[in-house]
């Protein structure tokens, strides 16, 4: 689960964390004509997991803080 925490002056801490999965869809697909592709994508979705395999999955946490600085000098270009 992520947090972001809001410190005093102005201050940020954060704890990060996503995973991500991709699997394969093991059965064959024919590549649809322009004209079908809406039907195509709507007709991808097959729960069987017999036809799916994970191939690749990764997952990452990151640790940050960081100041932010509201001085009217920080707002000149």
């Amino acid at each position: 689960m992520s947090h972001i925490r809001f410190k005093d002056g102005n201050k940020i801490e954060m704890d990060l964390h996503f995973g991500c999965s991709i699997w394969l869809y093991e059965d064959h697909i024919k590549v649809p004509a322009m004209q079908e592709f809406m039907d195509f994508v709507l007709d991808l979705y097959d729960d069987n997991a017999d036809k799916w395999e994970k191939h690749r999955s990764f997952y990452v946490s990151m640790d940050a803080s960081m100041e932010l600085d509201f001085s009217e000098d920080a707002k000149k270009i």
